[in-house]
């Protein structure tokens, strides 16, 4: 049951308008009471038929989530380029992966979910189809070859920022004549 003055109570919209129209009640001009209740009024008609919208559009959405992937999302996923956001926006445009596997790097995003805001790139749902054993060990193979390349970048002074402007230097990055200091 929700009482006054109590968090659920307090968080509905329903109760912030009355909230706003005791606010408009307390003041003595009758005319402007008149006027600030026709403006709520208005703002409140507004706001519904905009939450109707979003609702509808919402719904229309829903229908085109029909891939099941347990291992990924516990919800069911549409294909992000089928995918707009209320304002007509295409999925596609502002969705990234959620990085579920050590191999994503950000590739495009295929499958999303758009009520809980999660996408998932071509890399992560081709790694969760692998059996348990072959994640494991492409997950090894992945970090042994991270480290590889970070000692090869610390043994090549790449990580060093005196190191990284000697080899500036010795390269002629910066073409034309080499830099003296």
């Amino acid at each position: 049951m929700l009482g006054v003055n109590t968090i659920m109570m307090s968080g509905t919209m329903a109760y912030k308008t009355l909230q706003r129209i005791k606010e408009v009640m307390d003041d003595e001009d009758p005319e402007k009471r008149a006027e600030k209740l026709k403006k709520l009024e208005i703002k409140r008609q507004r706001g519904e038929r905009q939450q109707q919208e979003k609702q509808r559009h919402n719904d229309e959405q829903k229908l085109l989530h029909t891939k099941s992937i347990p291992a990924i999302h516990a919800c069911k996923l549409a294909p992000t380029n089928q995918l707009t956001t209320f304002r007509g926006v295409n999925r596609v445009e502002i969705a990234t992966c959620s990085n579920l596997c050590p191999e994503c790097e950000s590739s495009p995003t295929i499958w999303s979910c758009s009520s809980c805001d999660f996408d998932a790139c071509a890399r992560c749902v081709n790694w969760f189809a692998l059996p348990v054993d072959e994640q494991n060990a492409r997950k090894q193979q992945y970090e042994m070859k991270k480290r590889e390349q970070e000692e090869r970048e610390d043994r090549d002074g790449r990580n060093n920022p005196f190191q990284a402007r000697r080899r500036r230097e010795e390269t002629n990055e910066y073409g034309g004549e080499p830099l003296l200091w």
